[in-house]
């Protein structure tokens, strides 16, 4: 048996881990300490301590001899195997910190397999953790850390270590899949609970300056340096020669955050010593890729201080550091950065040919590390590396690689939904070559009479936004030239786009300081598109302005690859997703919708998962809800107007203020915040419909309900209904776009805690459950095709939720919806679309000229008929090759 003081070595040294470590003391402690102790001790105990020593000291080269050393004479003595499995779990922690994570893995198992003790064998599982995130494997990270909160629930430890641990753990795993906010809120917990980790403080700056919030980071990175310099003696006035000398692999990375966070605030000198003690610093340390990333900071350094020594950035130099491989650089992650920055430097020197490879070997990697992932954290991850494909598409368009630059473009579109729509989805992607082959067999389903457009880099500066249109015989890539955005800019009012650019929670996250960007002018726009009514002629020069320099943009440079094709499937990117693209218009202000049937889908890939599904057919047209009790206390006299509206749709006298049909409520009624208006519009709405579609099953009143759904799909009857219309309230969080939700009757939810089931509001999780098959959802009501806007997603919300469930098209809104204006829409589009068999694209853009040629009374603005879109547009393609 080892002595009783050795456990305690154990503990103190090197199984906390950096889990659990806040910062080591010094080494003459260290020695003081073992010196004690080896005077008790045999050889083999000595070995031990020695071993264990290089861990807390940090001399990780040193550690793996002193280890094998250490198990050579404990099994030569025939110590116990909870002896030689703590030495192995040591082992791995060093191998670990040198970058041989495979060979790390294997000690951890091997210990794991033997270890008993509950505390040795937590400390082992933190380790896995941190072993599997360094290998890229995140379901295997985020099981392991399922297992230590399981067990610590168990045993009912609520200890601030334990405590301070898990939330540790949590935080690292949300960084390295890339869940910022999670990770950030992570960390500030950690720093409550009286965490003083140096790693810990680094990894909350590195989040923030991934967040690009390096105001924020750069103090903490700082503070980061200071303690690691404080904890190794060193003073931050002594040279750097003193800092190298006496420097470990966690000064290294406080060096490269602080580096790092000097180059964004432009503080080049502060950025470039920094790089340059990282890289002599690692290259003592024998960290190849820490040092060829300080290396290339250092570089971009240069470029962007436009210093002379920029000119050491050669092709030459970039081609050296892309041939890196896993025996030179083992940690997928750091293989990633560098392939990145390789090809951002290469990108930024137009070198497009060395960026597309570097790229393409960083996209590679990253599909690689993320087919690990669980599905949630899948789109996290691609979050986090979307600079590089972006970067990508464009480096393709400028070698002349359209089908390159198309499969890079549709990597960051709908794919968290493309993998939700494929068998197997919850373990593997689908491979790029894999993809690349659908994207093929998508032009050749192409008819001649139909484009395909795909937006890309709409919501980055770093590259002029790109359209790639796909016709039957045909792929054309486009750069969009954002000299004509600045240049219309002149005629508009600036101040109150920059303003609405600020309000607008996703078109701020695209930029900063006082430059309007394309995401702001989009906002403005939808913010003179859904003025109150009293307001659109006082918004109305703007408004016309902002569609015909759009249109130029976005539009008139793709003319030629269009061609005379008038129907169109538009995959948007970023804040395009909510541009109503048919309300463009050319020099002489004709709308695109004039002439365009325009249908919109998360991803070109999306579609074809889509057209993958299997035909059905359905025992009845339509399943409708409708007139949902939002206010009992109003319900029955608001419902009085609705025999009224159907009578003077009847006779086709729509008016143009007959939208405030319950008295005294607003006709764009929110959710959260109190008792929603009764909409009698909705019911008449559904009513009609029924009138309309012989066969209709109509729900009105509180049978519109969570429970009754719930009941209808078990009896199979949102499964038998060709379409679903549901006419409610509806409302989209970018914040929380797990909480966006369609509103059903009343069930008492402003004022009791209900449960989720029945709270009346059906929400994204809950959709997704449904058991659909529809040919149509139809979502009548406010902001239903909004939601978050997420890198490598696009718009996650209600529209991805009811295809995940099983519709192939969803219609829904842009902006809150007016309800008699809704109802004739519905109404019409309905009766040719359904009744009269015209192609839902088709119907949707006749009843659109309807509106705009004064047939629905006075609702000719586009506020009245813009929002409603459909996504999908399998039904464009012509069916799959026997």
């Amino acid at each position: 048996m080892r002595p009783a003081a050795l456990p305690l070595l154990a503990a103190a040294l090197a199984f906390a881990g950096p889990q659990r470590a806040a910062d080591t003391p010094s080494r003459a402690a260290t020695q003081a300490a073992a010196e004690k102790l080896m005077k008790k001790w045999g050889p083999v105990d000595q070995a031990y301590s020695d071993a264990f020593a290089t861990i807390i000291e940090r001399r990780f080269g040193a550690g793996e001899a002193a280890f094998d050393k250490a198990l050579t004479l404990a099994t030569a003595a025939g110590r116990a195997p909870s002896y030689l499995a703590g030495l192995k779990d040591g082992r791995a922690r060093v191998r670990l910190e040198v970058g041989r994570f495979a060979a790390a893995r294997t000690d951890n198992d091997e210990a794991l397999a033997v270890l008993t003790d509950p505390r040795s064998r937590e400390n082992a599982l933190f380790l896995r953790v941190a072993i599997a995130r360094a290998l890229g494997d995140f379901r295997l990270a985020a099981d392991t850390l399922g297992e230590l909160k399981r067990a610590a629930a168990a045993r009912g430890d609520k200890s601030l270590d334990t405590t301070r641990a898990l939330a540790s753990a949590e935080a690292r795993n949300r960084r390295a899949w890339g869940d910022l906010t999670g990770a950030i809120e992570q960390f500030e917990r950690t720093r409550a609970l009286d965490d003083k980790s140096t790693e810990n403080l680094r990894e909350l700056a590195a989040c923030h300056l991934l967040a690009r919030a390096p105001a924020v980071a750069a103090p903490l990175a700082q503070q980061a340096l200071e303690q690691d310099l404080h904890y190794r003696g060193i003073s931050r006035r002594r040279p750097r020669e003193q800092w190298i000398e006496a420097g470990d692999a966690s000064l290294l990375a406080s060096l490269r955050l602080a580096a790092d966070c000097a180059l964004a605030l432009r503080d080049y000198p502060a950025a470039l010593a920094h790089y340059e003690t990282a890289a002599a610093l690692a290259a003592k340390l024998g960290q190849n890729g820490e040092k060829k990333l300080s290396d290339l900071g250092r570089a971009r350094t240069l470029i962007a201080a436009k210093d002379p020594r920029a000119a050491e950035v050669t092709p030459a130099w970039l081609e050296a550091l892309a041939t890196l491989d896993e025996r030179t650089v083992p940690e997928a992650r750091l293989r990633i950065e560098i392939f990145s920055t390789v090809g951002e430097l290469a990108f930024t020197g137009a070198h497009h040919a060395i960026a597309v490879r570097t790229l393409e070997r960083s996209a590679a990697l990253v599909e690689q590390v993320r087919a690990t992932a669980t599905v949630e954290d899948r789109r996290h991850y691609l979050a986090l590396q979307a600079d590089s494909y972006r970067r990508l598409v464009t480096a393709h368009v400028r070698s002349g690689n359209t089908w390159g630059a198309l499969l890079a473009a549709e990597s960051l579109k709908g794919r968290m939904l493309q993998e939700t729509l494929q068998p197997g989805h919850d373990r593997a992607d689908v491979p790029a070559d894999a993809r690349l082959a659908q994207l093929r067999d998508f032009q050749r389903r192409l008819p001649p009479d139909v484009a395909a457009i795909s937006y890309a880099n709409a919501d980055w500066s770093g590259s002029p936004p790109v359209a790639i249109v796909v016709t039957h015989d045909k792929v054309t890539a486009v750069e969009l030239a954002p000299g004509r955005l600045k240049f219309g800019l002149e005629l508009l009012p600036v101040a109150e786009i920059l303003a609405a650019q600020r309000r607008d929670v996703d078109a701020s996250r695209y930029t900063g300081g006082d430059e309007v960007s394309l995401a702001g002018l989009i906002a403005y726009y939808r913010e003179c598109l859904t003025c109150p009514p009293k307001e659109i002629a006082a918004r109305l020069p703007a408004q016309i302005a902002i569609m015909r320099l759009l249109h130029d943009f976005l539009f008139e440079p793709l003319r030629p690859a269009l061609g005379a094709r008038r129907r169109l499937l538009i995959a948007p990117s970023g804040l395009l997703a909510y541009l109503p693209f048919e309300t463009l218009a050319n020099r002489e202000q004709r709308m695109l919708v004039s002439d365009h049937a325009i249908t919109l889908t998360p991803s070109l890939l999306t579609t074809m998962a889509l057209a993958a599904r299997p035909a059905a057919t359905f025992a009845r047209p339509m399943l409708a809800f409708g007139g949902a009790v939002y206010n009992p206390q109003s319900y029955a006299s608001d419902m009085t107007a609705a025999e009224r509206m159907k009578l003077q749709f009847g006779s086709m006298l729509v008016a143009a203020r007959q939208a405030a049909f319950a008295p005294n409520r607003s006709p764009y009624a929110g959710v959260f915040g109190g008792p929603m208006s009764n909409l009698a519009g909705t019911k008449a709405e559904v009513q009609m419909l029924g009138e309309l579609l012989p066969g209709t099953r109509v729900v009105l009143g509180p049978d519109v309900n969570e429970k009754n759904i719930r009941a209808l799909a078990a009896a199979g009857e949102l499964r038998s209904a060709r379409v679903l219309h549901f006419a409610v309230h509806g409302a989209a969080l970018p914040a929380r776009p797990d909480l966006s939700c369609i509103a059903l009757s009343y069930e008492g939810h402003y004022t009791q805690n209900l449960p989720a089931e029945r709270d009346g509001l059906l929400q994204l999780s809950e959709i997704q459950a449904l058991p659909l098959r529809a040919e149509l959802v139809t979502l009548s009501a406010c902001e239903t095709g909004l939601g978050a806007i997420l890198a490598g997603e696009g718009v996650v919300g209600l529209t991805g939720a009811f295809l995940t469930a099983g519709s192939n098209r969803v219609l829904a809104s842009l902006w809150a919806v007016n309800d008699a204006g809704t109802t004739y829409f519905m109404q019409r589009f309905y009766k040719l679309h359904v009744s009269e068999a015209m192609a839902g694209d088709l119907a949707m853009a006749a009843v659109k000229r309807e509106f705009m040629a004064g047939q629905a009374g006075g609702f000719r603005h586009p506020q009245y008929w813009a929002p409603f879109n459909l996504y999908g547009g399998a039904e464009l393609l012509a069916p799959a090759a026997p």
